[in-house]
């Protein structure tokens, strides 16, 4: 499995939830599902994405007078024009209000075992670790892996959060560099599943 980066929309420390001890949640973009319940739904689309969040707004025109693609539309309704946007995060620096938000980031193994290490006293303290969520973690499952596999080298507990709607195969490559496996199960009905989640 080779992959040079992954995509994720946020890393969350001093976990408690989502495995044993203090945990920090890598957080990977992309989800086949469309629950209607998701908790990030954010971390669904695959690629990066941007947020206006029009309660903030206070029409002052700078976002729009910076954007260089000229994707950003007057009022507080449908003002970003997603067919011109190119994510270039201008708007994000220029807001005074920080009405803008960018979900997503590439990110290489090496960066992301720096960031996920510097938690490790709390780690070693609690019994806790990494764990890695979404979205949907398989659907990077060769960057996952490589993840995965650095902090083993560096004797981190790891968990992996998943829906477990993947090939077997991607499952058994990843084992061995995941302590615990903790399976969302949407629905326990098939026809159900299908019809609300859409797989």
């Amino acid at each position: 499995m080779m992959s040079e980066t992954g995509v994720i929309y946020s890393i969350q420390r001093y976990c408690i939830h989502d495995g044993p001890g203090i945990r920090t949640n890598v957080f990977f973009k992309g989800c086949q599902l469309k629950c209607p319940w998701c908790a990030n739904p954010e971390s669904q689309k695959m690629q990066w994405d941007i947020s206006f969040l029009a309660h903030k707004c206070t029409e002052c025109g700078l976002c729009m007078e910076k954007c260089p693609e000229k994707a950003l539309r007057p009022g507080k309704e449908n003002r970003l024009d997603r067919s011109r946007c190119t994510f270039c995060g201008i708007c994000v620096r220029y807001c005074p209000v920080e009405c803008y938000q960018i979900f997503g980031r590439e990110v290489t193994v090496e960066e992301l075992v720096a960031e996920v290490e510097k938690d490790m006293p709390f780690y070693k303290n609690t019994g806790g670790g990494v764990t890695v969520t979404g979205g949907e973690p398989t659907l990077q499952a060769a960057f996952v892996w490589k993840f995965l596999k650095a902090c083993k080298e560096k004797d981190m507990d790891t968990a992996m959060e998943t829906h477990g709607i993947a090939p077997a195969k991607v499952f058994a490559e990843l084992a061995p560099y995941v302590d615990h496996f903790l399976i969302d199960i949407k629905h326990m009905d098939e026809n159900a599943h299908k019809r609300v989640v859409g797989v």
